[in-house]
Order: structure tokens, then sequence, then C-alpha cells
């Protein structure tokens, strides 16, 4: 892939995934004002729990993307990447199943026990808990055919499809509901036709850039999987990890704080989440890309590949998550118009946002590991982070609440920072910690100094000069950021060297 056509890949995800994120967290206050807060609490719940179906994947759209990879770099034969593609799809669909029927059976303990629910009517609860099961099962199961047009770096074509996709879920159930009620009925039922649909368009798509014309049937057997089980493991573990540590303190506390009050922590924790988001479109690209590279034996060009999106993520994506845990409080209000709401929500949105930035820092040794095939290193680190994480969060879940687990958060994601990525590194090709330390804490400095400044501003009451605040301190951010980094300070814009 020649780099201009890997920086097209790269600016379109990225604008999709900024597109993306701009609607979801514009229509959330929207959402609030029609829908009622606690409703709002239900549709994070819904959110939450698509994430936990993230479970049964096992590793298996990963694995799926990472032989297509294989696959468009020469390493297998079309048949046999054809074998592999049909048991790992089947296998997922069924899996897929087995989660649709554990929802089903657990639709009233959620809705009676789990959920704690004040005003809403519990039939209506009741019909939207059943529709959201089937949406998250269509959502889910495109996830195999992303896996594919991953591997196939069509990142361009699903820029554009999720991009057209976000704007029906997000903006067109807001038409639909004006004409039809803005209800949890009417919400959760648009949001299955989009999911559906979403689903076809997928699967259409993958299937066009399946290789034709084989030499013998391709039929159906586990033996493909063989070759592919240990990597498949190794990734369905990372899957795991990544939900639990994602997810955990969303579930516990979706059942300890009312559904009212689980909303606005929602609505906070989704803004935070803008970080992992926008960070999304950086394994889209580079774990197809490094797994191309090692496959051809370019390992020299794959660790540039490495250094030179952790510095692109230190520029655009970690300076970003400073500057909004500097203003949490007037965007928060700026975003809502509430300045009641931004002050609840504004610490959890700082600690949360700042944690996040960490936790994609941390995951870069996992994309070399994934790009070597073994997940090794990873496994063992996450094992140790879940030991102290999960108990941690539930303790200080129920003791103290939203930002007591948010604190929790953000250490846990400083120390694995600082003790166990530079160990990795070492371990893998000890030539490239130096450096990928060097790049973060030359751009570090200039973030953590916006942030004392912001500390000493005096934020307007009125909106439109908030915004105005913002975008300057943004701007000027971005700006010294640019100039601390040779590479992307050099094109003023961002380049894979290959």
């Amino acid at each position: 892939m020649s780099l201009i056509r890997i920086n097209y890949n790269l600016l379109s995800n990225y604008i999709s995934q900024i597109y993306l994120i701009i609607i979801s967290i514009i229509v959330l206050p929207i959402y609030i004002n029609k829908l009622g807060s606690e409703a709002y609490g239900l549709i994070a719940f819904f959110g939450m729990l698509q994430g936990l179906f993230v479970l049964l994947d096992l590793g298996l759209s990963q694995t799926l993307s990472h032989q297509t990879a294989n696959y468009n770099a020469g390493a297998i034969t079309s048949l046999d990447y054809r074998k592999i593609n049909r048991s790992l799809s089947l296998v997922f669909y069924f899996l897929g199943f087995l989660g649709v029927i554990f929802l089903l059976i657990s639709h009233d303990f959620l809705i009676k026990k789990w959920l704690k629910i004040n005003d809403l009517n519990l039939v209506e609860v009741s019909f939207s808990m059943y529709v959201m099961i089937f949406c998250i099962y269509f959502k889910w199961v495109s996830s195999i055919y992303r896996g594919i047009l991953v591997g196939f770096e069509k990142i361009i074509w699903l820029s554009y499809a999720n991009s057209c996709f976000a704007t029906f879920r997000f903006l067109g159930v807001l038409f639909y509901m004006h004409f039809n009620g803005y209800t949890l009925t009417n919400f959760f039922s648009f949001q299955l036709m989009v999911s559906f649909v979403e689903y076809l368009t997928f699967f259409l798509k993958a299937n066009n850039c399946l290789p034709k014309n084989l030499s013998e049937k391709i039929g159906f057997s586990l033996k493909p999987l063989k070759n592919v089980m240990n990597l498949s493991l190794m990734l369905a573990f990372s899957s795991l990890i990544w939900v639990l540590l994602t997810q955990l303190d969303k579930l516990v506390l979706s059942g300890i704080i009312p559904l009212n009050d689980y909303g606005y922590f929602s609505l906070a924790t989704l803004v935070a989440g803008g970080i992992i988001q926008i960070s999304a479109p950086i394994s889209a690209v580079i774990m197809p890309r490094m797994a191309n590279l090692f496959a051809k034996g370019e390992v020299v060009e794959m660790k540039a590949v490495y250094q030179s999106m952790t510095e692109f993520f230190m520029v655009f994506v970690f300076t970003a998550a400073i500057v909004l845990a500097s203003v949490s409080n007037p965007f928060l209000f700026l975003w809502s118009g509430d300045q009641s709401l931004a002050n609840k929500a504004s610490i959890i949105l700082s600690l949360y946002v700042v944690g996040n930035a960490f936790f994609i820092l941390n995951m870069f040794p996992f994309y070399i590991q994934y790009a070597l095939g073994n997940l090794k290193y990873h496994a063992i680190g996450s094992i140790l982070q879940l030991i102290f994480l999960i108990p941690s969060i539930i303790f200080v879940s129920k003791n103290y609440g939203a930002i007591g687990a948010a604190c929790t958060w953000l250490v846990v994601q400083i120390l694995v920072f600082l003790l166990w990525v530079p160990w990795v590194h070492k371990k893998i090709y000890s030539d490239i910690n130096k450096p990928w330390f060097r790049t973060i804490f030359k751009i570090l400095p200039s973030a953590l100094f916006v942030m004392l400044v912001c500390r000493n501003i005096d934020f307007s009451d009125d909106r439109l000069v908030v915004f105005f605040q913002i975008f300057s301190i943004s701007l000027i951010t971005l700006l010294i950021s640019i100039l601390t980094s040779k590479r992307i300070g050099a094109r003023i814009g961002f380049f894979l060297r290959k």
C-alpha cells in the first residue's frame, strides 16, 4: 500500500470517527430533554450491553481480520482463506445466537431486580428490552464483516458507511420520533431497523471482496481453525479484557444507583469515551498494516509505523484528552446549557478522559504483538491488571460511587504505563522502548502546561464566549504540540513512513 493511500485511509477514518463522536454527543441533551434522564439511563444501559456482548466474539473478528491481511499479503491461498472465513463466520453466528438466548432468559431479572427504575412504564421498558436484544445481535454480527473489510483495508468505504449509519442512528431517530412520538418504543424500534440495514450492507460488501473462482468447494470444517486457534484464543482473551476494563464500572454502577442518576453518569463517561472512539482509526489502520509488513519480513518499516502512529496519537489524541480534562466544567455547560449538570459531572469527566488516554496509550504494545501473532505478554499484563482492578472497582463503586471508580481507573492506567509497557517493549524489541517514551515525554509537558494554565482561566457565563474560549485553548494547544513534534511539525499533518 502506498504512503498516499495509507494517509487517505487514516484521514477518512478520522473524519468519520470525529463526525460520529460529534453527533453522538450533540444529541444527548436532546434525548434527555425529550425522553427524560431516566429514559436516557435505559438507553445508556443498552450501550453498555452492546459492549458486554463483545465477550462472545472470542477473538474471531480480529482473527479473521488478521487472516484477511495475510491473504492480502499473499501469505495464504484463496481457498485456505475462504475456508477459514466460512468456519469463523459460522461459529460467530452460533455464538451470537447463544448470546441472544441468554439475554432473553435474563430479561425479567434485568428489569425487575437489576435496574433501579422509578417512573418509567414497565410495559414500555419490557418491550424496549426485547427490541434492544435484537438490535445488539444485528450490530454485533456486523462486526465480523467489519473485520473482513478492515483486513482488506477498505478503510475509506468503511468511513463513509459508518458515517451514514451513525447519521441515521443518532439524528434519524429524532426525525422519526418527531412524527411518531418521543417514546422508548419508537426509539428502539428505529434502532432495530437501522441495525438490520447496516448488517445487510456490510454482509454484501464483505462478500463482494472475497476471492472467487476457487479450485474446489469451500465446504465447512473446523479443521482450518486449528492453524489460527492459538491467535484466536489470545485475541478472545484480549477482547474479554477490553470489555471488563471498559464496561465493568458501568455494569456495577447500573445495579447500584437509580436509573435517573445512571443516565447522568453515562453522559459524562460517554463524552470521556470519545477519546477511545477517536483512537479507533489508529488501531483500524495500524493493526492490518503492521501485520502485513511483518508477514513480508519488513520489520524495520513495521517499527517505523509504530513510532509514527505513537507520535500522531500524542499530538492529536492525548493532547485533546488533556484539554478536555482541563475544561470539563465549561465544556459540559457549553454542551448542555445546564450548569448543575456540569458541576455534577465535570470531575468524573476529567478523571475518565485522562484515564482513557493512558488506556489507549497502553494498548500500543498490543498492536505490535498482534502483528507478530503472539499475544503472550498482553495476556499476562491483562491478568495482572484485572486481578487488581476488578475487586477495586467493585469496592470503590459501592462505597464511593462514580468518582471513586473514576479515580481507580486513572491510577491503574498510569501504573500500567509506567511499569508494564516498558517491560513489554524490552521483551519484544528492546530498541523501540527509548524512542517510544522519548516521543511521549517530548509532547507531554506542553499538554500538562495547558492544564495548569486552564485552572486559572475565568470562564464566562455566556455559552458563545465559552465556545470561543475553549476553541482558542484547543487551537493553541494543538499548535504547540505540532511544533514539539519533528515528524508532524515538518509536514503539518500526519503520515506513516513506509
